[in-house]
């Protein structure tokens, strides 16, 4: 996770940042290694798909902080783990919930009931006082509005609408036509009274 929210750059972990001595004077100082794991438009597309959790999914609760972030709920068969993962541009944190030995929680102890509030907190602590800044959009994606249920550009069918983003060159093509069929636009102007579910982009 820490990769999407560093733009497809993984850094590799340290412990020590610098060596001093007893007087103060700073011996030796380590760099962190960084290596391009992923591109940033793939990184980019990841964080668009994750803030969808926390906009309309299961860590919604976490909107409450009024900023951008991104995340995923999780909880394992039987209830024995429950987590929340997710980052803001600057930070990525991690909360976990369940025993150290082989035992189940409660059943309703799921990732977002359990994990999320933990996450909420510390994030609430870490974030405060600095500024709220947007995911950073990379170079090659686009945005589109497009068919929320066929995932085509919104044609006479559609009902519902939302903005996506794209890897430039791989964005629909092809409009939405009655009962999910499609058709390739000439226009390329979407109908009018379309009905846009979810906000544009900022």
């Amino acid at each position: 996770f820490a990769t999407f929210a560093n733009g497809g750059t993984r850094a590799i972990p340290y412990s020590i940042t610098r060596v001093e001595s007893r007087s103060g004077e700073v011996l030796e100082t380590v760099e962190p290694t960084t290596v391009e794991a992923i591109s940033p438009q793939v990184a980019y597309l990841m964080t668009s798909l994750l803030t969808g959790v926390i906009n309309e999914g299961t860590g919604r609760r976490a909107r409450e902080l009024g900023r951008p972030l991104a995340g995923k709920t999780g909880t394992t068969n039987e209830s024995q783990d429950a987590w929340f993962v997710g980052y803001s541009p600057d930070i990525v944190v991690t909360t976990w919930v369940g025993y150290d030995k082989d035992r189940a929680l409660n059943s309703r102890e799921t990732g977002a009931k359990a994990a999320l509030p933990i996450w909420m907190d510390f994030m609430r602590v870490a974030l405060d006082g600095t500024p709220i800044e947007p995911f950073k959009v990379p170079e090659k994606i686009v945005f589109r509005k497009i068919d929320a249920e066929t995932g085509l550009l919104p044609g006479t069918g559609t009902k519902q609408t939302r903005v996506e983003a794209f890897m430039e060159g791989t964005e629909p093509a092809e409009r939405t036509g009655w009962r999910g069929s499609s058709w390739r636009p000439t226009d390329g102007i979407a109908p009018t009274g379309t009905r846009m579910l979810f906000g544009d982009p900022e």
